[in-house]
């Protein structure tokens, strides 16, 4: 039966090659905290679209006038005839027709699966942010043997 692959201890790595190591670490942290911002985007995204869909689908919304977008910037004005049906955007260019509360589960499935990675990723950033402690623990207590032993050695006369 194989075991797990064992890392070298940080105690037997020279001081380079921890400061190399906590900088790598770093890195793929701030990766990781952008990564999680973008998810926390997606997340409040998916969250308004559960409160604007519950709205849509009131009944006091049918023949509603409203402004559809054409760009980010640019609406016409427009009449909601059917407001039990909406086209949900599934990704890569696919669009679904839904009713309100298929959508509204849509909705729920993707936020849950995106707080689910959040979670995930908060978890994997703490774990690492751990690793950077005990590294740079270690380090300074490599800096201070270092120069308790130049201290303590003898000065050439």
């Amino acid at each position: 039966m194989e075991s797990e692959p064992k890392g070298v201890p940080l105690e037997q790595l020279p001081p380079n090659a921890l400061m190399t190591l906590k900088k790598q670490l770093e890195d793929e942290m701030m990766v990781l905290a952008q990564s999680l911002e973008q998810f926390k985007s997606a997340f409040a995204k998916f969250e308004d679209s559960k409160n604007i869909i519950k709205e849509f689908g009131d009944e006091n919304n049918r023949n509603k006038e409203t402004l559809i977008p054409m760009t980010s910037s640019v609406y016409v004005p427009g009449v909601i005839e059917d407001n039990s049906n909406l086209l949900v955007d599934f990704g890569t260019g696919y669009y679904v027709e839904r009713n309100v509360s298929q959508t509204m589960e849509y909705c729920a499935r993707k936020a849950q699966l995106i707080k689910d990675n959040m979670e995930n990723l908060t978890n994997t950033i703490n774990q690492k942010g751990r690793f950077v402690d005990s590294i740079t623990l270690t380090l300074q207590r490599k800096i201070a043997q270092m120069q308790q032993q130049q201290a303590q050695a003898p000065t050439p006369q």
